[in-house]
């Protein structure tokens, strides 16, 4: 006779192998990356596809273990149409709903790692940068000018001439900047 028990059990272990091929149907063919246009076409007729199957297969149950008592709705053809159109509209919202957060988490998770993928390439760009700035200091250049231009500070034995006066009076001072006289020849 009829268990309801078996039959959810098989609804339930049904859909979850269902939508465990639609994943894989999914991750092999690439839906993941297609654009929106293209994805919601294939994934209404699969998850159309999915729910006529999922029906079928308790259908198949019912035909296989009959109900004890007999049940009406069986009898009319039309009814019988009605009840099975109104179980595939239910399945079909169910694995929408499973493909939307499905989708959902796959776009977020895409996005995360695009971002990573930025945040990488803008690390690499400055780590870039500053091998370059740390290229053009040179400190061997710089320090062997300061050691050729350390004895001739220490061999000079006279100080060193003034510097030139200025141009201009600074802008605090209200007389005009006397010439000073040149240095004494060497």
């Amino acid at each position: 006779s009829w268990n309801p028990a078996g039959a959810y059990f098989l609804l339930g272990g049904g859909g979850f192998l269902l939508t465990h091929i639609l994943r894989g149907i999914i991750l092999r063919h690439r839906w993941i990356e297609l654009p929106i246009a293209k994805l919601l076409p294939r994934l209404i007729g699969a998850n159309l596809l999915l729910s006529i199957l999922l029906v079928a297969i308790v259908w198949g149950y019912f035909i296989i273990l009959p109900p004890a008592s007999h049940v009406s709705w069986l009898d009319d053809p039309a009814a019988t149409v009605a009840i099975g159109a109104s179980f595939v509209f239910n399945d079909f919202i169910i694995l929408t709903l499973w493909s939307g957060i499905y989708f959902g988490f796959a776009f977020f998770k895409r996005q995360r790692r695009v971002e990573i993928d930025r945040y990488q390439a803008q690390t690499a760009l400055t780590e870039a940068e500053l091998r370059g700035l740390k290229r053009q200091i040179q400190p061997p250049f710089f320090f062997n000018g300061l050691n050729s231009m350390a004895p001739l500070t220490l061999e000079t034995p006279h100080p060193a001439p003034t510097p030139l006066p200025p141009i201009a009076p600074p802008p605090s001072s209200p007389h005009p900047p006397t010439a000073s006289p040149p240095p004494p020849p060497a």
